[in-house]
């Protein structure tokens, strides 16, 4: 806990909620008038038992430790599709500023009527003038330029490369909402949770499958506090509610709309009966 300009600041630390302890990303502010407490930017990782200071007007974060670990991590594939790639679109950019003189980034689509490399077909194209489809022999693969458009190469061609991770699982099963996180936590890691814009999109991908008119989500409303939570402990920046349906009563939880045109968040009683979206384990 640090102040600066008459404000109290908090990050990380440890929460509990429905009686699991867990490593939160969270970060808030307290303004003496009127006497509140609001959510801002969340740390990049959970963190716990760190040291912080002022310097500057900027405050530190120092040591601690978290419990993720990705010592072991893997992937699904190369980055493809246009959710996919709008998604990464903001890690490309960084990307790109790493690099020297080569100014590609391969991406997973390939030539067979352009296709993904996952076997997906493919409609999202980006080509750039001088490269679409232009028919060269041996230009069977793609890559993405600085400016976020695609040129076309030969696959046996070198490039740094961009991989996804598809940690998202849509269980095609219909169970209550204490049913669903008690099996994501069993099986998997934890119903999902939805933080920003492009978060939505990809659980959006996912639920399209499902066989019920709405998927379960990581989120429910407690009347003790009388506010929405994620249970990943996600601060609540970013909302897409249909109107009128965030509903603030007990034994409610929410969920996503799969019929509506927004793929919006519903608030439905516990026991109603959906498919839901698990997190996977990295």
């Amino acid at each position: 806990m640090e102040a600066l300009h008459g404000h109290l600041y908090v990050t990380g630390g440890v929460c509990n909620l429905r009686s699991l302890y867990a490593d939160q990303k969270a970060c808030e502010v307290y303004e003496p008038d009127p006497d509140s407490w609001g959510a801002f930017r969340l740390l990049p990782l959970p963190h716990v038992g760190a040291a912080s200071a002022v310097l500057e007007e900027k405050i530190y974060v120092l040591g601690g430790y978290c419990q993720d670990d990705y010592s072991e991590e893997k992937y699904t594939d190369l980055v493809s599709g246009k959710t996919q790639f709008q998604i990464a679109s903001k890690m490309l950019s960084n990307e790109f500023k790493k690099l020297d003189e080569k100014k590609n980034i391969v991406i997973g689509l390939l030539r067979d009527s352009w296709k993904c490399s996952c076997g997906r077909s493919s409609s999202f194209r980006n080509w750039n003038e001088h490269s679409k489809d232009n028919g060269r022999d041996r230009r069977n693969c793609a890559v993405a330029k600085e400016n976020g458009t695609f040129e076309s190469k030969d696959c046996t061609s070198t490039f740094p490369f961009v991989c996804y991770k598809d940690n998202l699982i849509l269980i095609k099963e219909e169970k209550t909402w204490e049913e669903a996180i008690d099996y994501c936590r069993e099986k998997h890691e934890d119903l999902v949770s939805i933080r920003d814009l492009f978060a939505q999109r990809w659980v959006q991908e996912k639920a399209k499958n499902a066989t019920t008119d709405c998927v379960w989500l990581g989120m429910r409303y407690s009347c003790v506090v009388e506010f929405w939570f994620w249970v990943s402990n996600e601060a609540m920046s970013y909302k897409n509610w249909v109107p009128g349906r965030e509903t603030e009563d007990c034994d409610m939880s929410g969920a996503m709309e799969i019929n509506g045109t927004n793929y919006g968040w519903v608030s439905l009683s516990d026991e109603t009966k959906l498919n839901f979206i698990c997190l996977n384990k990295m």
